[in-house]
């Protein structure tokens, strides 16, 4: 049977202070931590890379895939950075995002969730996913099969 191993990457260290709305460009502490990142992973049979379409994620993503040669970079607004559920302790935190807004981004989520969770097909596969500390944590939440809104006692440090 074949194995699907996911490597999750949080993009690196970006500036808000010139930034859009989607957020800020990584900044040379993000890039060596791309560069870092990209290093460790030629040592792997890297298959695939799927990351966020937001500028920090497209940026970590492509110094990732400058080092892997002919590895597909595939690009996704579903893995951009959400609230997929607002943990209880975090209520004030987030008290300005709607109701609609919170269940969007839940199936946003899930959404991402159920299309890069799924066993291999046909041969091994070791795919990295570049994307944002919230998906991320809620990703491990699922992965763990705990409550969705423990994403918040997790630290992305």
């Amino acid at each position: 049977m074949a194995t699907r191993t996911l490597y999750l990457v949080r993009h690196g260290y970006y500036d808000l202070t010139n930034s859009h709305k989607l957020g800020g460009s990584l900044t040379p502490i993000g890039v060596e931590q791309a560069q870092l990142t990209a290093q460790r992973f030629s040592a792997l049979p890297i298959t695939a890379i799927h990351c966020s379409t937001m500028p920090r994620a497209v940026e970590t993503a492509d110094i990732i895939a400058q080092e892997l040669s002919d590895v597909p970079c595939n690009r996704s607004r579903g893995l951009w950075e959400c609230v997929p559920s607002i943990p209880p302790a975090w209520t004030e935190y987030f008290k300005g995002y709607s109701p609609e807004s919170i269940a969007r981004d839940k199936r946003q989520a899930e959404k991402a969730f159920d299309k890069y969770f799924k066993r291999a097909q046909g041969k091994d596969k070791h795919e990295v996913v570049v994307s944002h500390g919230n998906l991320i944590r809620y990703f491990i939440c699922r992965v763990l099969q705990v409550q969705p809104e423990g994403w918040g006692n997790m630290d992305m440090c």
